[in-house]
């Protein structure tokens, strides 16, 4: 990481200006979170106290209604004279069953209304009730008070309801003597259903409706009807008598790792109490819309910030970048890029210096290459002066002339050949030749080198008549053959033999040099691949100079696809190949 810092400037100003912004962007987004989310959960706070405040005001009214007609009930002339009749006429009876139906089909929240009377065992009552649990939970006879019932069943031609009961006497406005009952049933779904209309999140979340000893009348899960709250929830009722120290509003109940919210209103009617019980994940839901709002706001604010920042950055650093650039793959051989600033500013300014410095260079490296070309030409002249071509050629054929005079037919050969040897290397100082000229040069070294060591080996020649005529460059096969009779025959127990051969395969032409001479190791083979692929040299490779010397100007002439190549094996022979494409005119 610090070596890729070190780098650049670029990179140096990119992390510092985004470490320098990044932090306070993310310390701002934190710090808006922690306001936002104080701020989310006070006004979570103050919608369930509003949403309790309307929970009570809804059952309230449907209690206090069902007691107000309880007395309306009581008051009214036609149920005191039912009342006081030890014999009531079907009349009566009928006069008083409309007045209660009447009030229940105006009030939605009245599931039945019941008329007990002591002057007759008939009950007038406003539903048909198929069965009905009420005796088990309350005894109407023995009521001498406003009293209600836990939550019973009750089956009708609409099924099974879970119903509560109000029951008072019925006395008599003359002398206050109890002629009988009346009991207003409400149906529990009712009394839960008026609370959840008012849920604090619209979907979870247990509504408990609970009497004066926390026993739950009404409840968003039936099946705790009946029972203690303290039972599902220790910490909020400690017995049948003792609240829990938790207010009246929004609470927070935890109890063995389950954490709720909790609406809480004590006392609210007759010591009854509403409890909401939601889960805390409420808050965890608009904290995390919250967070995902911050975290986009970061993101963006931070991406708007980097884009800017690289904008600047890179404003500042392209001119710098141009020069590096620049300087870095300066050219020997060629001249300065010339680089145009239209600022004055400090990079500007460093933009000047250079074009004044490349200009300067310039000119520099023109006197240089002046005086190099007045040396080389001075060293030529000396040379020239030293070593005369035609001169050498006149000498060797007087020396030839001399030998045949004297009848020495082998030296004469030999300067002969050598003296072929020498014109055809310096070759006016061409590159190129004809392969049938490449040959002769060959069998000019081999006609030398059999004199030196006659009946040592003998040379093939394997030529396809149509390439003679095509060029090659010069000096390619002679080093070939030589390495094959130094490395390869001399080190070899009696007479060996060479081969060239080359011939033509398409667009391509194969040269080939095969000896069979004591060969290479495998150790031997890699050791020499691996010179001819190296740019060094040293004292360990002098005896591939020559190999490496036409590798490289394959290389150089034809491209990597016309390298040697090399197959030996120990005491089986060496065979060293190479490809050329086809030149048919000089180059």
């Amino acid at each position: 990481m610090k070596r890729w810092i070190d780098q650049s400037l670029r990179q140096k100003l990119t992390i510092l200006m985004i470490l320098s912004t990044i932090f306070p962007i993310l310390l701002l987004g934190i710090y808006s979170f922690y306001i936002s989310l104080q701020g989310n959960r006070q006004n979570i706070d103050q919608t369930g106290n509003d949403i309790l405040n309307q929970m009570e005001a809804s059952l309230k009214y449907q209690l206090q209604d069902i007691e107000r007609t309880s007395i309306f009930l009581i008051g009214l002339q036609e149920i005191q004279a039912y009342a006081n009749s030890t014999s009531p006429t079907g009349q009566q009876q009928s006069v008083v069953l409309s007045i209660l139906t009447n009030l229940v089909s105006s009030k939605d929240h009245i599931f039945d209304i019941s008329l007990y009377t002591k002057g007759s065992p008939d009950v007038i009552s406003t539903s048909s009730l198929y069965s009905s649990d009420l005796s088990n939970h309350l005894d109407i006879s023995s009521v001498n008070k406003k009293v209600w019932s836990n939550p019973y069943a009750v089956v009708n031609y609409a099924g099974e309801h879970r119903i509560i009961t109000f029951a008072r006497p019925l006395r008599s406005i003359n002398n206050y003597e109890t002629l009988g009952w009346i009991s207003i049933s409400v149906n529990e779904q009712q009394l839960i259903d008026s609370l959840l209309h008012f849920r604090l999140d619209g979907k979870q979340g247990d509504m408990y409706i609970l009497n004066e000893h926390n026993i739950i009348i009404a409840a968003s899960q039936k099946d705790r009807l009946t029972e203690a709250m303290g039972h599902y929830y220790p910490l909020l009722v400690k017995d049948a008598r003792e609240k829990a120290e938790f207010h009246k509003g929004v609470n927070r109940y935890s109890y063995e790792g389950t954490r709720h919210v909790m609406l809480y209103s004590p006392n609210f009617y007759e010591q009854w109490s509403i409890i909401g019980m939601y889960p805390h994940d409420i808050y965890r839901a608009e904290s995390s819309s919250i967070l995902k709002f911050a975290i986009i706001t970061v993101v963006i604010s931070i991406m708007i910030t980097g884009f800017l920042i690289l904008f600047t950055v890179r404003h500042i650093t392209n001119p710098l970048r141009l020069l590096t650039r620049l300087l870095s793959k300066i050219n020997p051989d060629e001249p300065m890029p010339v680089y145009h600033s239209r600022s004055n500013d400090e990079i500007g300014e460093l933009a000047k210096s250079y074009s004044r410095l490349s200009k300067h260079i310039e000119q520099l490296k023109k006197k240089v290459v002046r005086i190099e070309v007045r040396k080389k030409e001075a060293d030529m002249r000396a040379l020239q002066s030293q070593i005369n071509p035609h001169f050498l050629y006149n000498t060797l054929s007087s020396v030839q002339w001399i030998a045949l005079m004297e009848n020495q037919s082998k030296i004469a050969d030999m300067i002969g050949a050598l003296s072929d040897f020498l014109r055809f290397s310096l070759n006016k100082g061409n590159e190129f030749c004809k392969i049938e000229h490449e040959i002769e040069h060959v069998k000019n070294y081999v006609t030398i080198q059999n004199i030196r060591y006659p009946d040592k080996f003998d040379v093939d020649y394997i030529v396809n008549a149509d390439v003679t005529n095509h060029y090659m460059l010069k000096l390619l096969l002679q080093p070939l053959v030589e390495n094959a009779m130094i490395h390869g025959i001399q080190k070899l127990t009696g007479k060996g033999s060479i081969t060239v051969c080359i011939e033509q395969k398409g667009n391509l032409i194969h040269y080939m040099v095969l000896d069979n001479g004591v060969g290479m190791s495998a150790e031997r083979l890699e050791f020499v691949q691996q010179m001819l692929q190296s740019s060094m040299q040293d004292e360990s490779s002098d005896e591939v100079y020559g190999l490496r010397n036409v590798n490289e100007r394959l290389i150089l002439h034809y491209g990597p696809d016309s390298r040697l190549h090399i197959k030996s094996s120990a005491n089986q022979g060496t065979q060293i190949y190479f490809t050329t494409p086809i030149i048919g005119d000089k180059p």
